[in-house]
């Protein structure tokens, strides 16, 4: 009975892990031809620290990977279904994380555009076995808009599919960055 319990528990895990994709930043410039339902989302995460992982929930299970996850700034461009997005996990490492559940981690991504979501900045104070748990710091957990240096990035790292697709704002509120750099002449290039 024992065994029979193992080996549901293993195919339940093997299940939700299957069903969960791994995003892998694109490394070239070329603006491939996307299905219908194919948008661009470009996230910026900057920490203290290297992160485990983040879990993102919406149309299919999204999770971003520790090789992109480092100490710094980390730009990821990817391409995703069409939807609503949540982020709903930072783990740090070691078991530890955060869980997040409010509305102000939603995200939207339309088809045919690069949909920018925004910056999120984990401030993860160093922990030490030493110090008990009850006093040490909580990590900070910020997703803010940083639209002008998005753009930066973009003219940089991607410009050909800059040209060719149109970069909006997605993440909570309204952005109104975009539309008046594409008014700019040449497109407010750095």
């Amino acid at each position: 009975m024992k065994l029979m319990k193992v080996g549901l528990l293993l195919s339940c895990l093997v299940l939700l892990t299957s069903c969960v994709n791994n995003l892998k930043k694109l490394t070239v410039d070329e603006d491939r031809q996307l299905r219908d339902n194919i948008g661009y989302l470009l996230l910026s995460v900057e920490t203290t620290s290297d992160l485990q992982m983040i879990s993102i929930n919406g149309p299919i299970m999204l999770s971003i990977s520790q090789q992109d996850l480092k100490t710094g700034t980390n730009y990821l461009l990817v391409d995703v279904p069409e939807g609503e997005y949540d982020f709903t996990q930072v783990m740090y490492g070691y078991g530890n994380g955060a869980t997040l559940k409010d509305g102000a981690w939603r995200f939207r991504v339309v088809a045919g555009k690069i949909n920018y979501i925004g910056n999120l900045t984990v401030n993860r104070p160093a922990s030490y076995w030493w110090i008990p748990a009850s006093e040490a710091k909580r990590p900070q957990l910020i997703l803010e808009n940083r639209a002008a240096d998005a753009l930066e990035f973009m003219h940089k790292n991607y410009p050909n599919i800059l040209k060719a697709r149109a970069l909006q704002y997605g993440g909570a509120g309204d952005d109104y960055f975009f539309p008046y750099a594409q008014k700019l002449p040449n497109g407010a290039k750095p």
